[in-house]
């Protein structure tokens, strides 16, 4: 069942509705205001859209170098899983 939260950005209020649990909502909220923090400290940027934005960038780089990472290890995994079968193979 989806229940309402309000989570605050930046200074400005959101209302959500999510059937996550109050404490994930804020740390999503949290980390997602951190990003923009970030940006907004960083520079000249006055507009909340370009903060926004470049936060959005900033997190989907972060999601997509960790899915990379992921990728690898799982390819990685997989050749070491083969290599050991294949030596189990020549064994028996």
């Amino acid at each position: 069942m989806k229940r309402s939260y309000e989570i605050e950005i930046l200074g400005h209020k959101y209302n959500i509705k999510t059937e996550e649990d109050p404490e994930y909502v804020n740390r999503v909220a949290e980390f997602v205001n951190e990003k923009m923090k970030e940006v907004a400290e960083k520079g000249k940027i006055i507009s909340t859209l370009q903060i926004a934005v470049l936060a959005a960038i900033n997190i989907a780089d972060e999601l997509m170098k960790e899915r990379e990472q992921r990728e690898k290890q799982f390819r990685d995994f997989n050749k070491r899983s083969d290599q050991l079968i294949q030596l189990i193979r020549t064994q028996l």
